[in-house]
């Protein structure tokens, strides 16, 4: 009778071993996980600003007049505006390659226009 009781005791003393045991292993990982934190909020930051960087040079560049400051330059002396009968203006919405021959060679109205250069000269 003893025995048995003895035995029970040791079980529920492993088993609070075991649960102590996976608690604190949780623990350390958690506080792991909250060391590394700072560091990756501090490179999502650094990350952030690199962005808005690259957001404003692009600006910059993309910025008409920089553009035609550019055009400009003798490297880029041969590229001129390209005339307006050089512009091919393509309604959205018909396909330019097509094998289907049940593909719709009309657009329904309304439709919108796109520029497309096919060159310049």
């Amino acid at each position: 009778m003893k025995r048995g009781i003895l035995f029970r005791v040791l079980i529920c003393i492993f088993a609070f071993i075991l649960q102590l045991y996976f608690y604190i292993d949780r623990q350390n990982d958690l506080t792991e996980l909250q060391i590394k934190l700072p560091k990756l909020a501090k490179d999502v930051k650094k990350l952030n600003e690199e962005n808005v960087g690259l957001r404003f040079e692009v600006d910059r560049f993309e910025n008409p007049a920089h553009l035609l400051n550019l055009a400009k330059n003798f490297e880029f002396s041969h590229l001129k505006h390209p005339v307006l009968d050089e512009v091919l203006m393509v309604p959205a919405g018909i396909t330019l390659c097509s094998n289907d021959p049940d593909a719709p060679s009309i657009i329904p109205k309304p439709y919108s226009q796109k520029a497309l250069v096919i060159g310049t000269k």
